[in-house]
């Protein structure tokens, strides 16, 4: 399972707001199992717009046949998360770091680094 993020990689504060260095990349979990998505998208204007992940939980279970690694991504536009199992994972950073006056890369932010 792959996701195409944008990943912050600093917050930069500045008098009265914040500034991001953000990347393209891809996060993908390998050997995904359990999975459980819960995205509403029923509501409003939000249909339009891909979802924005809040953060990555990873916690270790110890069952019967050992030890499995279990996520949780909490959703926060819409409402909603991901939860599954997976064996591993990898991020792929796919260019350099774009300052951003939010919190996504958008075409007209990605030109402007340009």
């Amino acid at each position: 399972m792959t996701f195409d993020i944008d990943h912050i990689v600093e917050w930069i504060e500045m008098p009265g707001r914040f500034e991001f260095d953000i990347v393209p990349a891809l996060l993908s979990f390998y050997g995904v199992f359990r999975l459980k998505m819960e995205i509403d998208y029923s509501v409003g204007p939000i249909g339009v717009t891909p979802f924005q992940i809040d953060r990555i939980e990873q916690t270790i279970k110890t069952g019967e046949f050992g030890d499995t690694t279990c996520w949780l991504i909490p959703i926060n536009s819409p409402s909603g998360s991901i939860l599954f199992e997976a064996t591993g994972w990898s991020l792929m950073l796919l260019g350099d770091p774009v300052r951003s006056p939010g919190q996504t890369l958008t075409r007209r932010t990605l030109c402007l680094d340009v």
